[in-house]
């Protein structure tokens, strides 16, 4: 537990701490959708929030276009957007790869 507070609070200082957000009516229609569990749910409004801050509100859009692309290919949704969105947030990613040709 102390380990955990320690990294919180250093996210903190650095601005990269996100509390208790407020629930997105595209991110709910998702979670609905592909019948996602809360903590992806909230991973992915943390990533819409991160987007909107940054001044990418047309990213953070684009970003859930994609992300339902994918997981309407995918065995196992709530797998699949943990992983991409994490890949997103920690910047191993710019952005998905657009599947719209695929169908």
């Amino acid at each position: 537990p102390t380990g955990l507070l320690t990294v919180q609070i250093g996210k903190m200082e650095c601005g990269q701490f996100v509390g208790k957000i407020k629930p997105d009516k595209d991110v709910e229609r998702l979670a609905r959708k592909f019948k996602l569990d809360d903590p992806v749910t909230s991973r992915l409004t943390e990533l819409k929030v991160w987007r909107k801050k940054g001044g990418q509100e047309d990213r953070a859009n684009n970003d859930l276009e994609r992300l339902e692309q994918h997981m309407r290919f995918a065995k196992r949704p709530n797998a699949l957007c943990t992983l991409l969105v994490g890949k997103l947030l920690e910047g191993e990613m710019e952005q998905l790869p657009d599947l719209a040709n695929a169908e």
